[in-house]
């Protein structure tokens, strides 16, 4: 931290010196701009003008040659896109393999916004046309809990009544799941790098980033333990199995349980509700005992093993998800915290 002295020129003209290897470190000129934020604390951020500089760091260049591992190329997209790189351009001198480019369009079907706006044998260039401000953040994670809860109840419904496409709807489900989350990320990111971004996308406080996307992450989560209970279901039809109707009886009543605490979590974090978070975490840690008791069923009553490693993984699934919940509720007390000064 620096302090300086304001300094009056003439009459009406205050100037403030700016640190000499700041003014290095940016190679900056007499005559160069400077851009001035005021945050909503009263403090000023000084910065560069950096249209140039941005353009650069809007920009990613991969050689897909460079690529030679499965997948790559994909988690590479995936990873720029999330960082806000606005455009990506891939490059090869053999040329770009099919496999290459197989991966390129599952990348594009997964993330929003993102398309191809060049295309050549040895050259494909990839563009970002969302504009950040169409997407509150608050709106994305609201709809990203929508997708988990209804992706918990149908999991579970598959699951219990044996429907085949009831659980794939769910696998459906968790893909569109994943864009949410990704574009949530990209917006927080950048958020992050620019402050007028996070107002327009409805981030008022920037102490709030960090647990935004701790509820992002947590939720994503919350989605996968969904899709680890479909995909249980499809085990369970394949291998032309039924569950135990005292399990069947157990499993639902803890997905009761798990679905009142993703709730109360989401809805304390929203509402800045200090007691309800409270009352998420210590619910949480109590989901232990339908975990442990499910399992002690499955062990006497089901003599497949196939059977019993199915049930174990709904029931550690389950268990996962009070978990993240727990999460979200640990965010909406350091969020109480925040926005207030005492608890009297």
């Amino acid at each position: 931290m620096r302090i300086r002295n304001v300094q009056l020129v003439g009459k009406y003209t205050y100037t403030l010196s700016l640190p000499k290897d700041w003014i290095q470190r940016w190679n900056l000129k007499k005559g160069d701009k400077l851009v001035i934020v005021e945050d909503e604390d009263g403090s000023l951020r000084v910065s560069p003008e950096l249209k140039g500089r941005a353009k650069q760091l809007s920009q990613y260049r991969i050689n897909a040659d460079k690529c030679s591992r499965p997948w790559l190329l994909e988690r590479l997209l995936v990873g720029n896109y999330m960082l806000g790189k606005e455009t990506v351009e891939i490059v090869s001198e053999r040329g770009i393999k099919p496999e290459h480019l197989m991966e390129v369009r599952k990348a594009l079907r997964r993330l929003t916004g993102l398309s191809i706006v060049e295309e050549s044998q040895n050259h494909v260039v990839l563009q970002c046309l969302i504009e950040p401000i169409k997407f509150p953040v608050e709106k994305l994670i609201r709809r990203l809990y929508a997708l988990t809860s209804i992706m918990h109840s149908d999991s579970v419904k598959a699951l219990l009544d044996k429907d085949k496409e009831l659980a794939i709807s769910v696998l459906q489900r968790e893909t569109e799941a994943d864009m949410v989350y990704w574009l949530t990320v990209r917006q927080l990111v950048m958020a992050a790098d620019d402050r007028s971004i996070a107002r327009d996308i409805g981030i008022k406080d920037i102490k709030h980033q960090q647990g935004l996307r701790v509820v992002a992450k947590s939720l994503e989560s919350i989605a996968d333990q969904a899709e680890n209970i479909a995909r249980a279901c499809l085990s369970l039809i394949d291998f032309n199995l039924s569950l135990d109707e005292e399990v069947i009886l157990l499993v639902k009543e803890f997905s009761q349980a798990v679905g009142k605490i993703n709730n109360r979590a989401i809805d304390a974090y929203f509402k800045c509700d200090l007691y309800a978070a409270n009352d998420a975490i210590n619910e949480s840690k109590e989901t232990e005992k339908y975990e442990i008791k499910i399992n002690e069923v499955a062990s006497s009553v089901l003599k497949d093993p196939r059977l019993l490693m199915i049930v174990y993984k709904v029931a550690d699934s389950l268990r996962s998800m009070t978990r993240y919940a727990a999460d979200i509720a640990e965010i909406a007390i350091n969020r109480f915290l925040a926005e207030s000064t005492s608890l009297i």
